[in-house]
């Protein structure tokens, strides 16, 4: 059997996971292809696609000049809104001459400003293969945004896009829904989610409800990510050995997503809670890694170690090993994965009721799940896994590494997707 992947990147989270599934897929047995629209990261698994043309070139800046000049009518930090242009003139041709074999399975994961859904359809046309939008946000479900927050316009037609304020551009976000609503209906592809939260919002939504939608879980290396010796691993990295330390990780340690402000108020909290408990208090170590763009870490009310950004498996599982808990104050988001990653390494898990926490993050078993924005819920959630006795923890720690095996190893995503590729008559 012989997949091609699609991705617009072979860099960051989303893409970084597809390339673990790719590989993985590969080492079970069967031929496997990922192709990068661009491809910045020597050494990946991806292969890039043909050298570009001059015509393609000059469609990748008009693009960039385009956002330039419109950016501030996006509020493209909430939304993350794509206009999709594709004005880099890419041909089905092309991707098919940069893919050793006709595919027999066609995974789309994060595609945009790269790929188009008319790109897929004349793929399927050609190739008769199947077409699998894997789900990393929302992006394959509305008319531009990664992330809807309140927004219900997915639900319909998203018309009147909160994302865009330049009224002569508000068109964009229905135009791109038509054109997607053209294409799916022709492509007619089997939708897979990751969590029980984009599970149900495709459920929902008005381009992929009517269609076939499983739920297979990212999956995460059970041989890399392990419980380890955390204080080797705390020697490796250079961390107290004496102290509890709390690990947060994202890739933009900024993005308005990825909650630090609330992170900084709920610590803020936790330090005045344990003001007439010193010794817990002064104990609290933080590791934090992701790409720093300015100085908001030193609003830190604890010491911590600025690890940036961790490039490798190993590196990161290092980290997860080396720390007691893992605290995520994401507000919006469809994982992160670095949530699959802790409990896979044992590591309770502080987190807001958002992306894969429900379906991984339990109170009193595996962490503690805060209501959405709650910092003071945070801060209690916080305090209590710090509170654990000894033995408590080690439970928790147990259940962590149990449940990640039973839901989000690579071996049952594998499984998973062989039996929904078997269903597909390949």
């Amino acid at each position: 059997m012989k997949i091609l992947h699609l991705h617009a990147m072979d860099e960051m989270g989303a893409a970084i996971s597809a390339l673990r599934f790719h590989q993985n897929l590969q080492t079970s047995g069967l031929e496997s292809h990922f192709l990068a629209f661009r491809k910045t990261t020597p050494g990946t698994l991806s292969a890039p696609l043909q050298r570009h043309s001059g015509a393609r070139l000059t469609g990748r800046i008009l693009n960039k000049v385009f956002y330039m000049l419109f950016k501030r009518d996006l509020n493209d930090q909430v939304y993350h809104f794509k206009f999709n242009l594709n004005l880099h003139t890419l041909s089905t041709r092309e991707i098919l001459a940069s893919t050793p074999f006709t595919p027999d399975i066609i995974i789309a994961h994060w595609i945009s400003d790269a790929y188009t859904y008319k790109h897929l359809y004349e793929l399927k046309q050609r190739t008769g293969a199947p077409v699998i939008l894997y789900l990393v946000d929302m992006a394959h479900m509305t008319g531009g945004c990664h992330y809807a927050y309140d927004c219900e316009g997915y639900l319909r037609d998203c018309k009147a896009c909160p994302a865009i304020s330049a009224p002569l551009l508000r068109h964009r976000a229905h135009r791109h829904w038509q054109q997607k609503k053209h294409y799916l209906d022709r492509i007619d592809p089997l939708i897979v989610t990751p969590t029980d939260a984009l599970d149900r919002q495709a459920k929902q939504s008005s381009l992929l409800k009517d269609r076939r939608i499983e739920f297979i879980m990212l999956g995460v290396d059970e041989t890399v990510f392990t419980p380890g010796n955390r204080q080797e691993a705390r020697k490796t990295l250079g961390l107290p050995p004496d102290k509890t330390i709390l690990f947060f990780g994202a890739q933009l340690v900024e993005d308005k997503r990825k909650g630090m402000e609330l992170l900084i108020e709920a610590l803020q909290i936790v330090k005045g809670t344990l003001a007439n408990g010193p010794s817990l208090r002064d104990n609290i170590f933080m590791a934090i890694a992701g790409r720093k763009l300015s100085s908001v870490l030193d609003r830190m009310p604890f010491p911590y170690e600025f690890l940036g950004y961790l490039d490798t498996p190993d590196a990161l599982a290092g980290v997860y090993q080396a720390a007691d808990f893992f605290i995520c104050p994401s507000i919006e988001d469809s994982g992160p994965v670095m949530i699959n990653e802790a409990v896979m390494c044992g590591r309770p898990v502080v987190a807001f009721d958002m992306g894969v926490a429900p379906d991984l993050v339990h109170t009193g078993q595996t962490g503690y799940r805060c209501p959405q924005k709650n910092a003071q819920d945070l801060a209690a959630g916080i305090l209590s896994l710090l509170e654990m006795s000894g033995e408590n923890k080690t439970k928790m720690e147990e259940a962590c590494r149990a449940l990640a095996l039973s839901k989000t190893s690579a071996a049952v995503q594998i499984k998973n997707f062989k039996t929904v590729f078997q269903s597909l008559g390949t």
